[in-house]
């Protein structure tokens, strides 16, 4: 395992007092896709469990975003973007990041899995015309809906060519000294890229076939990707309206195994590291919880929760052989786990899920109380942000619940930095919030401001949470979350609430004109432009 080295700008006196830090975001599974947040819960999980309950379980904690990219975007950053828009990206050399922050803090890098929001770029070494794949795509959507359609530009991205591939930018070049990166079959070529290389060469045409393999759907129409392959460019059935029926992939690549091939690669580095004098963090993106929906074979028909529920076990299996693997190594006092999903489940399939397994992964049990928690996926409710959020590391944290204390996937990065002895600057991680205080069982109170927002993508961009009120402007939504975390009681209308909406309303507009100006002026973090009115609290 080659891992790369780049220049270490900061290294504490005392390294190996620092834990080691895994950080596992799953994707699209819900706050109660667990049997530690919801009892009831079909699928058993004692792995994810014993993050819960032998760690700091936070269950009023929030995502920045009920949607993938601006979610992972803030985590990463530790910088709010609450712009009303789906994707965001992080440039190479302009936000500062996890990976950066750990990088100066001198610790051993490593990233696997989902990527996003790095910005990385794959190129065929012989096959560079991007206007020949753009063709292809828009004829063969033509032949499907007629001449009126109008060709996407993300529609670049598909029908690739066999051939040898490489990352002209990869995740290498965002300060990782190891990565194992997968891209998404929806828009990506079929196969693993270690450290910026192929791991095997991209030579088979591939369809989609439905998935499970029996062809019976319980959710709605998946995909899987696996031999036998094509002796040519072959379109197979239209299973998903955004993903292609002709790609290429590698020869041994089947996204049922995906998980599995990335984890081992997590372990396999995790060994790699015995006897190293610098700690280690790795980020692990996970698409468990994602469509389309895969798992193996083996897990098929092993649970009550049909093709999700058996996307569940396999994480918790994946997190159970992480456990195997730092006890192995003897390093398991040492190292902290952050287990965490990236929004809520969606909206498209909870209700089916709901309907015909009894299971709704967007619900929690609270003081004794199952809430079953409105809206998902890309929704300013709670079912789309509040979310798993699971911090393992009992050398250093007292086992505890916290059910009444909003906070926020934007404040890991000034914890993790205060963790790893890293003194940020003004442009690194500007809206997070230490959480240490209350990790350590020191505090219940944090410093910095006592606002959580959060983004979403339908209807209402942006909301504010400060205590138990909550308020979405864009829907004309109030809520006393202590007393309705199911969202019901609309309270927007009642006359002793409009002095505290109109105080929250007044915070989030203050709040999100100091964040733009901060972000045009420093360029999203690039600039080291530090004023007043800039600093951190």
């Amino acid at each position: 395992m080659k891992i790369y080295k780049f220049l270490t700008v900061f290294t504490p006196l005392i390294a190996d007092q620092r834990p080691n830090v895994i950080l596992l975001l799953a994707d699209d599974f819900g706050v109660g896709s667990f049997q530690v947040n919801q009892a009831d819960a079909p699928v058993p999980t004692p792995n994810i469990d014993r993050l819960g309950n032998e760690g700091v379980n936070f269950k009023d904690a929030h995502s920045g975003s009920s949607r993938c990219s601006p979610s992972r975007y803030m985590l990463m950053t530790g910088r709010y973007s609450l712009e009303n828009k789906k994707e965001r990206k992080i440039e190479v050399g302009r936000e500062p990041h996890l990976g950066s922050m750990f990088k100066k803090a001198g610790y051993t890098t490593s990233i696997f899995g989902k990527s996003q929001p790095l910005k990385t770029h794959t190129e065929n070494v012989i096959f560079k015309n991007v206007k020949s794949r753009h063709n292809k795509m828009v004829e063969w959507r033509k032949s499907l809906v007629g001449n009126k359609f109008d060709a996407r530009k993300d529609d670049m991205q598909l029908f690739f060519e066999p051939g040898n591939y490489y990352q002209i930018v990869s995740e290498i070049h965002h300060f990782y000294d190891y990565s194992f990166s997968s891209g998404s079959p929806c828009c990506e070529i079929n196969g693993f890229f270690e450290n910026a290389q192929q791991t095997e060469p991209f030579t088979k045409w591939a369809v989609q076939r439905f998935y499970p393999e029996d062809g019976k759907t319980q959710l709605m129409k998946n995909a899987y990707v696996a031999a036998p392959f094509m002796k040519e460019e072959t379109f197979g059935d239209k299973i998903q309206i955004n993903y292609p029926r002709s790609m290429v992939a590698q020869a041994s690549f089947d996204t049922r195994n995906t998980e599995q091939t990335v984890s081992s690669k997590l372990n396999d580095f995790i060994r790699s590291q015995e006897g190293s004098e610098a700690p280690f963090f790795a980020y692990y993106g996970l698409r468990e919880g994602h469509g389309p929906f895969n798992t193996p074979e083996r897990f098929r028909n092993t649970t009550s929760a049909g093709v999700i529920g058996e996307m569940i076990a396999e994480t918790d299996e994946i997190v159970g052989k992480l456990f195997e693997t730092l006890q192995e190594t003897g390093i398991i006092d040492d190292t902290l786990i952050v287990f965490m999903s990236d929004n809520g489940a969606g909206t498209n399939y909870e209700p089916v899920v709901l309907e015909k397994f009894g299971f709704s992964q967007n619900a929690v049990d609270l003081g004794g109380e199952n809430f079953k928690l409105r809206g998902g996926k890309g929704y300013q409710h709670e079912g789309g942000t509040r979310l798993p959020f699971m911090w393992w590391y009992p050398k250093g944290f007292r086992a505890r619940t916290i059910e009444d204390k909003p906070v926020s996937y934007v404040d890991v990065f000034r914890t993790l930095a205060d963790l790893a002895q890293y003194n940020p600057t003004c442009n690194e991680g500007p809206d997070s919030r230490s959480l240490l205080p209350i990790l350590r069982g020191e505090s219940d109170e944090i410093a910095g401001p006592k606002e959580v927002l959060t983004h979403a993508v339908h209807v209402a961009p942006q909301a504010i949470r400060i205590d138990q009120w909550k308020l979405i402007p864009g829907s004309n939504e109030f809520f006393d979350i202590s007393k309705d975390p199911a969202e019901l009681n609309n309270l927007y209308e009642v006359d002793w609430a409009q002095r505290i909406i109109a105080a929250l309303r007044s915070k989030l507009v203050e709040r999100m004109a100091r964040i733009a100006e901060r972000e045009e002026t420093t360029n999203n973090g690039q600039l080291e432009i530090c004023p007043s009115r800039f600093a951190h609290f």
